[in-house]
């Protein structure tokens, strides 16, 4: 990390690393108590109480009856629901009463029911709540029973009579929390609360009710939580119920839930720490031997009391009997095998008669009760009974008619004598012998050090046990108890600071003094012995922020804390003297403008306040709500939106005209359609556009169709399905022959282009080969693939001609186009304003960080892409801390690179130096110290929690959170590829699926983290991600194939990342905050990385937008290209896609800036050197002979790959280009035999880096030098002939080092420090271990590049180094070194065109609308032999010769389908003739066709009606049918049989081996005619001969021939057309066959030399 050093003040705007030492154990960095507040609000007074809601018996006395208890409960979620809603106000004193009402659903299963008579509840419980939480409310009707406040109150006496007076408290199943309602308010105010409850809806009531700094509400089932000994008091209601749940720990008793509640609240508490519980009957009268002797020996039972049949009546609705058992946790566990059995709480016994109603024995076999109740009969309140139920005879209590006062009587003066020690408590100590503790250091000391009254040092351990430090040498004793002292001062000082106390300057002398000591006797206090001793205390952290190492003297000095205040005193005001100050004082305070606190601070009546506000413009009136708005926030967001609803407002009612009048001088210019880029499948383009042009371009469905076109009587349906980005359309007749002509290719037709283009799919076309051994593979068609891309093409021209051809519809698109895509105008975000109460007022915020902070904290969700040296640290630390001040957040967690975690704490302590922020590291997260640190984060209030990347990843999820993600993966495959035919895509997309699925597999916890609290209860509701970058590979569906760009990856981190970000958002409710992101470089190689940005940020967005998946996205801002291009090796052609240029900018930036801060190097104005010059140097060399010679050989490697002399594993052209680059470094890399150029580049950067460190000696002025090659090792290294080199030439030895020497944090931290300070002058290095964190840029002159890194990010990393902030030298040198003839100066280009498009896109200024894309690959053939040539025309042939393929390849395909055609047209003219014949025939047969329905002769019986006749052709088909009976299939030939005749008609029934059909016959004519709709059975088949159904059936068959006669006229004249066509590109390619000659004629090369066109094999 950076400091200024000569002021000795730590500079807080730079984003790397203060402290370079490894974090090895958990850190809690705290200086921060009760008084903390005092310094971010308003002065008060420390420990002012808090403002506690209370559980008063009037808010339940109205539950009297089920009914009653059944609309306070609907009552209750309906006011959960709306005061949990986004932008909702803090819930009001009868928000709360009606919350606590909430009675549970014990008692009233008859809501639930299937006939319900509450159906109107039933209704409004599925209306208000999800699925999840109404199975979940479903399921408490067997167990939430909720306690009368009577009964409660008693309790908590009982508990204090044994002494308790606060401490650290459980409710374990708290439901709403009425135990901690009616606690008692003094020892509410003195306790830290933990309530637990399963079920979401009641946790969430409670935390509404009682979640506070000191009360935290978590919504998981106890046995999630692993909490051993950390509690002094346990106490509540537990659930009854005759089930199990799963803790490893207690598995083996097999306990039901109710034993089991009380068998884990004693594990949980302290030694000597109580456990008061209501529990069922059954646990003392029931309980397994084995479950009450493990009560027995870790418990001694003190009270227990037996309550009536009835006391859960009112609430509860049972008649359950329960009892209050109070236990007292022992401090060791007891032997089972030798405990007295007469002292046992399993023994039973006989009940005396003056308990039980007339005498009537106890109900259990032999007449036994638990020995106590007979021993302490005054404690059943009631007397003894059976009731018999459904389950059978059961235990009852019928009470006394005064149980209530009798129970109250038992709490004060029943009780055994006080036997709870708080000395015990485990906010001071939990060992079971504790050291006195007068200084209350142990109080704050979470872990770590402290004295106790005889002046002993001991230390507290992570798992909070008191332990001597006798065992330790001496020595190092002495240096511990010396940095205690310093601790424990620095503390007490940072307290006085913040009181203003007149002793703070008496403390600051002593801290001088202590600290002047110890370092004269042990050393600074971080030294590596020192940090050694120490790094076990909590404190450590602070201990070593007091410390600022000098680079220059290289020691350590004193911090600002030893001469000035570093606690802040900045004080809110109360009053107002003007609305700009009542302003920013509402703004600082809140987050936002409160009217009414304003109108209070002024002194003026609220109306004024709105009055003077309107007058300035400051407020406007939202119709929808009918509330005042900010006018920053109503003046941005939907503009246009709003701009109509101000329209239709301000008819009513004037008082919106100023906002008409507002908005319009604010919403954005409407776009024209036609700069629009448009297409098919863009989300935006409604389905029933696509439909309509279908409809209109085929004329499908047009009647009164003149041309003889076929599609009159069709239909067309388009369905778009907007979640997957799906598309489907359904056509009743796709096999015409005009889609597979003018529309489409033979194998590709128009229906299955279209679907490919709606899709974003491209077409293409494949043939399956057969293999050796009966397998096959598929490969993809080069010419087919072309051609059916390039009616692909027509058909979206066609398309677009159609969108602009109408007026109204421009019309109409263009205004929904705008309303979606500019319809906003993002807001702008001035934190001119900003205090932030409790930073260092050392620290000064520069005027962007405000602006930053405050859009962090007003916007939510932000990624911070600012450039480096933007700040992005400070930021991300003060939205953290605001965002707790303000209530934003209540446990934020700031997620940091790995090496990163102790810089990131001693910023957060330096910025605010009494936060209380937890540090924890992997290994804080590994074995035993896991169960630790995780019960730390949950368990704390803290102001944030500092984790690594690693650390966040190790923190797991709730198996269900995870398999519910993993079905929706799973679910999401399947909708992405909805509408597509193309298996490829199926597979490629179940194969993603099952890639998530296994990583997300990964995640599940197993039984590592049985017991333990998961991310989702940890309590966490804000993620800030430093360096989110690293995070970016998220996976998602596309259907898109081999398209660069498009990761077909995901990464474990990314995915663990996702779910945990989603697990906030849907606790928060979706309100648009819960993530922040931060990074230099949010777009590294290609602007789909956007994508995934957005899709971490504003996923709803892009759901809003129906562009939340990739393809959907892609449709709108992305056009990909698929040409032919010679392969990388120039041994043929291959079809190659890519994304060629991003549209519509200008609207995918105004979503993107909605949560993306960017602000560039130029933006931000930063203090940095300039270049000489004004740009970088390029200093080129010519190649050697030996450079060229071997730059020839890689052209001969790469004709043998283009040749196929060689297989990939043997040698390819990345090979060959990772070869070039080695040689146009330096040939010695390809072969060390060789002797050294005295004019290679190496020599020149050697000669400039003396001329530099020469000029710089006298102010010790130092270099980067970056090689991604050659790097030490081996037998030549281009490192070491560099030092070498200028060791000869006169530069010392130890001022020359490589990066890769030094491979621990510390050893890093002590080369950056070495560099800084000029000590190590020239440093060599690769871009992976010096382009990010090597924070060196002091006394940096010249950063040298020997060669071409892969990415932008990593040109901009490395150019980072030295054009930074801080940098002492006003002008600085970057140069890049160039091999002229070798691979240098091409891949330097390809980096800045990529770089340039990444930046076009970032800074775009809403002028550009199109964006080139740059891709980045392996040299080609052509790259290579132009390189070497240094003739560019070779490239050019290789485009020229590719364009050439690519037109042979159309022109070959149109010679193939000409071919087809003909053919189909001599079919059809001979179809034509054919059926014109029969045509004719049938007519004639038609005219002579004669019918007598009075005479039938069926089989030489003779019938005078139809209904007769019937009868006996049914006769005759069964006869027929007999005698076909057991023939083969083979065996039948050819048959008729006459059925019957009428007139001149003969009807036969005709069978072969397909089957059997009936023919009518004409006597005399050759011609028949088939029957299709003679019915079965006699009466259908009179009905068919008298209602004319063979006439009938002869007209069908002559429109039939009709038909089909005008459908092969069709197909004929569209054959003609396309037969007269000429190959539409012919001239385009007699042109470039000319450019070929003309380009091959100059280089000389043999015309006749072709290359074999390859078919390219499936991916």
């Amino acid at each position: 990390m950076k400091f200024k050093y000569d002021s000795r003040q730590a500079s807080l705007f730079d984003d790397e690393e203060v402290i370079e030492v490894p974090l090895e154990i958990p850190v809690e960095v705290s200086a921060k108590t009760e008084i903390q507040e005092a310094v971010t609000q308003v002065v008060m007074p420390a420990f002012k109480p808090r403002d506690l809601f209370v559980l008063k018996d009037e808010m339940l006395e109205a539950l009297n009856t089920e009914s009653s208890k059944v609309k306070a409960n609907i009552l209750a979620v309906e006011t959960l629901k709306r005061i949990t809603a986004p932008g909702t106000p803090l819930p009001s004193p009868e928000d709360k009463a009606a919350l606590a009402a909430f009675s549970g659903w014990g008692g009233l299963s008859e809501v639930f029911a299937a006939q319900s008579r509450y159906e109107w509840a039933q209704n409004k419980l599925k209306e208000l709540l999800t699925p999840g939480e109404y199975a979940s409310a479903e399921e408490s009707v067997l167990t939430a029973y909720y306690t009368e406040p009577t009964v409660i109150r008693s309790i908590w006496k009982m508990v204090r009579s044994l002494g308790f007076e606060g401490g650290r408290i459980l409710e374990p199943s708290c439901g709403v929390g009425h135990f901690i309602g009616a606690m008692p308010e003094d020892l509410r105010q003195i306790s830290r609360v933990v309530m637990v409850d399963i079920d979401p809806l009641t946790s969430e009531i409670a935390a509404q009710l009682y979640a506070d700094r000191q009360t935290m509400v978590h919504p998981v089932g106890i046995e999630k939580m692993g909490y051993t000994d950390a509690f002094d008091l346990v106490i509540g209601n537990v659930p009854f119920g005759n089930y199990r749940v799963s803790d490893k720990r207690l598995d083996r008793l097999k306990l039901n839930i109710h034993n089991y509640f009380v068998a884990k609240s004693i594990d949980m508490v302290r030694p000597g720490g109580l456990v008061a519980v209501i529990t069922s009957t059954a646990t003392l009268e029931n309980g397994t031997e084995a479950f009450l002797k493990y009560v027995h020996a870790r418990a001694e039972l003190k009270m227990a009391v037996r309550l009536p049949t009835g006391a859960f009546g009112r609430l509860g609705g049972t008649d359950v009997v329960a009892d209050i058992l109070i236990l007292q946790r022992r401090h060791r566990v007891l032997d089972e095998e030798v405990m007295d059995p007469e002292s046992g709480i399993w023994r039973k016994s006989g009940p005396k008669r003056e308990a039980c109603e007339n005498g009537f024995p106890y109900w259990i076999p032999g007449g036994a009760v638990n020995a106590h109740f007979v021993e302490h009969p005054e404690r059943v309140l009631g007397k003894f009974d059976r009731k018999c139920n459904r389950w059978g005879t059961q235990l009852s209590v019928t009470p006394h008619g005064d149980w209530v006062k009798r129970l109250d009587a038992l709490a004060t003066t029943g009780m055994p004598a006080p036997c709870f020690d708080a000395e015990l408590n485990v906010e001071a100590s939990q060992n079971g012998d504790p050291r006195r503790d007068p200084s209350g250091t142990k109080s704050f000391v979470a872990q770590g050090f402290f004295f106790d009254e005889d002046g002993e040092l001991l230390q507290m351990d992570e798992s909070a046990k008191v332990q001597s430090l006798q065992n330790l040498p001496a020595a190092s004793v002495k240096r511990m108890e010396g940095m205690t002292r310093i601790r424990d001062c620095a503390l007490k000082l940072l307290e006085a600071d913040a009181s203003k106390a007149s002793h703070a300057q008496a403390l600051r002398a002593q801290l001088n003094g202590l600290y002047d000591g110890f370092v004269q006797q042990y050393g600074h206090l971080m030294s590596a012995v020192n940090r050694r001793l120490y790094r076990a205390d909590s404190h450590a952290p602070l201990l070593w922020s007091l410390e600022i190492y000098d680079d220059e003297q290289e020691t350590a000095v004193k911090s600002d804390i030893f001469k000035a205040s570093t606690v802040s005193h900045a004080v809110l005001a109360d009053r107002a003297q003007s609305l700009d100050d009542a302003i920013v004082l509402s703004y600082n305070r809140f987050g936002r403008l409160n009217l009414g606190w304003m109108a209070g601070a002024m002194e003026t009546a609220y109306e004024e306040v709105v009055d003077e506000l309107v007058a300035n413009d400051r407020i406007y009136l939202e119709p929808n709500s009918g509330q005042w708005v900010d006018s920053l926030e109503y003046l941005s967001g939907p503009v246009r939106q709003k701009y109509q609803e101000a329209v239709a407002a301000a008819k009513g009612d004037s008082v919106y005209a100023r906002n008409v009048q507002a908005l319009a001088g604010v919403v954005p210019p409407t776009v024209a359609l036609n700069e629009v880029a448009i297409r098919l499948g863009v989300p935006w383009i409604d389905a029933r556009y696509v439909e309509q042009w279908l409809v209109e371009q085929f004329r499908i469905g047009a009647k009164d169709d003149l041309q003889g076109d076929s599609f009159a009587y069709c239909s067309v349906s388009v369905t778009h399905l907007a979640e997957s980005a799906s598309w489907i359309v359904n056509f009743n007749n796709p096999k015409h022959q005009l889609f597979k002509t003018e529309w489409g290719t033979n194998r590709k037709d128009f229906w299955e282009i279209l679907s490919a283009l709606l899709n974003q799919q491209t077409p293409e076309v494949y043939d399956t080969i057969e293999l050796e051994g009966g397998k096959e593979k598929r490969v993809i068609n080069r010419d087919e693939t072309l051609a059916a891309q390039e009616k692909a093409k027509k058909i979206q021209d066609a398309f677009e001609r159609w969108i602009f051809a109408s007026e109204q519809r421009i019309g109409e698109l263009e205004q929904h186009y705008n309303m979606v895509f500019n319809g906003r105008i993002n807001r702008t975000y001035d934190g001119s304003h900003l205090v932030v109460p409790g930073l260092n007022p050392q620290v000064n915020l520069r005027a962007a960080q405000k602006d930053s902070i405050w859009r962090g904290i007003v916007n939510g969700n932000t990624l911070y892409a600012l450039a480096v040296g933007g700040g992005k640290t400070l930021i991300q630390i003060c939205v953290a801390q605001e965002s707790k001040r303000l209530g934003i957040a209540a446990k934020p967690v700031l997620v940091v690179p790995n090496h990163m975690l102790h810089a990131f704490a001693g910023e957060y302590l330096r910025a605010f130096p009494r936060a209380k922020v937890l540090a924890a590291s992997k290994e804080d997260l590994q074995g035993d110290r896991r169960r630790s640190m995780l019960m730390r984060m949950a368990t704390n209030d803290w102001d944030c929690i500092i984790v690594t990347h690693s650390t966040f990843g190790r923190i797991g999820l709730a198996d269900e959170i995870v398999k519910d993600f993993i079905d929706e993966v799973k679910l999401q495959a399947r909708m992405s590829v909805m509408g597509v035919s193309d298996k490829n895509v199926v597979r490629e997309a179940s194969r993603a699926a099952k890639q998530v699925e296994t990583k997300l597999t990964s995640l599940l916890n197993g039984d590592q983290d049985k017991g333990l609290p998961g991310f989702e209860s940890l309590g966490v509701d804000l993620i800030l991600v430093d360096e989110a970058d690293l995070f970016k590979n998220l996976f998602f569906f596309t259907k898109k194939k081999r398209i660069p760009g498009i990761a077909s990856s995901c990464s474990s981190r990314a995915l663990d990342l996702f779910i945990k970000s989603r697990v906030i958002f849907k606790k928060r409710g979706n309100d648009g905050h819960g993530l922040h992101f931060s990074t230099a470089t949010p777009i590294s190689n290609t602007i789909g990385e956007m994508f995934i940005m957005q899709t971490y940020l504003q996923e709803e967005r892009l759901r809003e937008l129906d562009i939340n998946s990739f393809d959907a996205w892609a449709a709108n801002f992305a056009r990909e290209v698929t040409c032919v291009e010679v392969k990388p090796e120039g041994s043929g052609y291959r079809m190659h896609t890519r994304f060629a240029s991003f549209v519509n900018v200008p609207e995918l930036m105004l979503i993107f800036r909605e949560v993306a801060e960017i602000r560039t190097k130029k933006q931000l104005g930063l203090p940095e050197p300039k270049l000489v010059g004004g740009a970088h140097r390029v200093v080129a060399v010519p190649a050697s002979e030996r450079q060229k010679a071997y730059v020839q050989e890689l052209v001969k490697r790469a004709e043998k790959i283009r040749n196929g002399g060689v297989t990939p594993d043997e040698d390819n052209m990345l090979c060959v280009t990772s070869d070039g680059r080695k040689a146009a470094l330096d040939m010695r890399i390809v072969d060390p035999t060789l002797a050294d150029e005295p004019e290679s580049k190496v020599n020149a950067c050697i000669r400039e880096t003396f001329r530099l460190w020469d000029e710089g000696r006298a102010q010790r002025l130092t270099q980067l030098i970056f090689s991604d090659l050659s790097v030490p090792g081996g037998f030549f290294s281009v490192y070491r002939h560099i030092k070498d080199t200028l060791m000869r030439m006169g530069v010392p030895g130890d001022e020359i080092a490589f990066a890769q020497d030094y491979k621990t944090d510390k050893q890093k931290a002590q080369l950056h420090r070495e560099v800084r300070c000029g000590k190590k002058r020239v440093l060599l290095g690769s871009t992976e271990l010096m382009g990010f964190g090597t924070n060196v840029q002091d006394r940096l002159l010249a950063k040298h590049d020997l060669d071409a890194p892969w990415r932008p990010r990593d040109v901009e990393q490395r150019d980072g180094r030295i054009i930074r902030q801080g940098n002492l030298n006003e002008e600085v040198h970057i140069i890049r070194y160039v091999t002229e003839g070798t691979f240098d100066a091409y891949s330097w280009q390809t980096l800045e065109r990529k770089a340039g498009f990444i930046a076009q896109v970032m800074e775009n200024n809403g002028t550009a609308r199109t964006v080139e894309d740059v891709t980045m690959q392996a040299l080609s053939f052509a790259e290579v032999k132009a390189l070497a040539s240094g003739n560019p025309m070779v490239i050019e042939k290789a485009g020229v010769d590719a364009e050439v393929a690519r037109l042979e390849a159309l022109k070959s395909v149109h010679e193939k389908d000409q071919r087809k055609r003909a053919s189909l047209m001599r079919n059809a003219k001979g179809d034509l003739e054919y059926t014109s014949r029969q045509l004719q025939a049938v007519k004639a047969w038609n005219e002579k066709l004669r019918i007598d329905l009075t005479s039938f002769n069926v089989w030489g019986a003779r019938f005078n009606s139809a209904s007769s006749a019937a009868e006996g052709i049914m006769k005759r088909m069964a006869a027929v049918r007999e005698a076909g009976k057991g023939l083969k299939r083979s065996e039948i030939s050819d048959n008729e049989w006459t059925l019957f005749q009428t007139g001149n008609l003969t009807v036969k029934l005709v069978t072969n081996w397909s089957g059997s059909n009936l023919r009518a016959c004409v006597e005399g004519e050759d011609l028949s005619v088939t029957l299709k709709k003679v019915p079965y059975g006699a009466d259908r088949i009179a009905d068919y001969l008298i209602e004319g159904g063979i006439v009938q059936e002869v007209h069908d068959h002559l429109k039939y021939l009709q038909d089909s006669i005008r459908e092969t006229e069709s197909e004929i004249s569209t054959l003609q057309n396309a037969l007269q066509s000429r190959f539409e590109h012919e001239e385009k390619y007699t042109k470039a066959l000319q450019r070929q000659a003309e380009i091959d004629e100059a280089l000389e090369i043999d015309v006749d030399d072709k290359s074999a066109m390859a078919l390219e094999e499936e991916a």
